[in-house]
């Protein structure tokens, strides 16, 4: 169960003196600005670099053998993973059109959609070739990272694909590269989505003011830190170790739980550092600053301490007082950035997608 609700977080903003709120108003264009330029745009070029990387090592693990496996396949499954998770809070803009962060992460999965889309796909293609436009056709599950990488693993159910591994690979690692790629260049300077963000206005069909456009960029963390807690952490290693749920966990098949999680919360803290809320917040709140920053040092640290694969740590009793611990972390960071950091920010928490469900 989640240590802090709605009201501690109301009680928290409350704790932001009368004194810093009455400062002046943060620069929101400044800040919008900032963490497009430090944060979003350099590590969505990054993320396309990395996904480009993927599609060459399958391609070319798959000119000379019949499987898409190997170790330098590994290696740039691994680094695109690694980058996706910088950029996985960023639930807004571009990445969201035409179904592109599904197609990119189709997770949670309870029901495992992938395992029963890939199963069907040679079905659903019917007279389609299977190549990246195909692709992008059919159910999201199956372009997905979690798709390619039961196919690269040979995990699940992927033996029970009718389609030859290795087309099927290629084709899920081009249409990867490709909407990442757009993703990217939807972020480069002078695109039309950043435009949008920079120049609020009454003819803006987004943004009508520099405090809305802000408020969009701002609220990415919060939901980036509540899926952390309660659609990541909290389902899969439990309140105990009889309702830890490892098989539930992000990428257990390619054992990059754990680089997965780690990278998450580093893009988290990133982007609160890099793309200039802890400046600003620090500023009207500077005892909030401190513990936000602190709470992702403790984090990060708790995280590396834990010992062994992913699946024996969250049943290991020896080590359920640090996920109990990461767990704790990271509600507290939901509450600090939810109540404190927004209020100094003179922002409501409003409203996001986790909400009710």
């Amino acid at each position: 169960m989640l240590l802090f609700r709605t009201a501690a977080a109301f009680l928290l903003a409350a704790t932001v003196t009368s004194t810093s709120l009455a400062q002046e108003a943060p620069d929101y264009a400044g800040l919008v600005e900032q963490a497009v330029a430090a944060s979003i745009r350099p590590n969505y070029a990054a993320a396309s670099e990395r996904f480009a990387e993927l599609e060459r090592a399958v391609s070319g693990r798959c000119d000379v053998a019949d499987m898409p496996d190997g170790p330098e396949v590994e290696r740039a499954f691994a680094g695109a993973v690694a980058a996706w998770a910088r950029v996985q809070h960023l639930r807004f803009g571009p990445v969201m059109e035409e179904d592109r962060y599904l197609s990119i992460f189709f997770w949670p999965d309870p029901r495992n959609f992938t395992g029963r889309h890939l199963r069907g796909l040679e079905a659903a293609l019917g007279e389609r070739p299977l190549n990246a436009d195909s692709l992008t056709q059919m159910s999201v599950a199956v372009q997905s990272l979690p798709a390619l990488e039961r196919i690269v693993t040979g995990a699940g159910e992927a033996a029970d694909v009718a389609l030859p591994p290795c087309p099927l690979a290629s084709a899920i690692a081009a249409n990867l590269h490709n909407m990442m790629a757009e993703t990217a260049a939807a972020w480069a300077e002078g695109a039309a989505y950043p435009q949008l963000l920079a120049q609020p206005g009454p003819e803006n069909p987004l943004y009508r003011d520099h405090r809305e456009a802000v408020s969009e960029v701002f609220k990415a963390l919060s939901s980036g830190l509540q899926f952390m807690s309660e659609r990541t952490l909290l389902p899969v290693v439990g309140d105990s170790v009889e309702t830890a749920r490892p098989r539930r966990a992000a990428f257990r098949h390619s054992g990059l739980t754990m680089p997965h999680l780690r990278a998450s919360f580093e893009g988290l803290e990133a982007y609160y550092l890099d793309g200039g809320f802890s400046a600003a917040v620090a500023q009207r709140a500077p005892e909030v600053d401190t513990r936000i920053r602190d709470r992702f040092v403790q984090l990060g640290a708790t995280l590396e301490a834990i010992e062994g694969s992913f699946p024996d740590s969250v049943i290991d009793p020896a080590q359920r007082a640090r996920w109990r611990y990461v767990q704790t972390l990271a509600d507290r960071l939901v509450v600090e950035v939810n109540g404190g950091a927004s209020a100094a920010l003179g922002l409501s928490r409003g409203f996001n997608a986790f909400d009710g469900d």
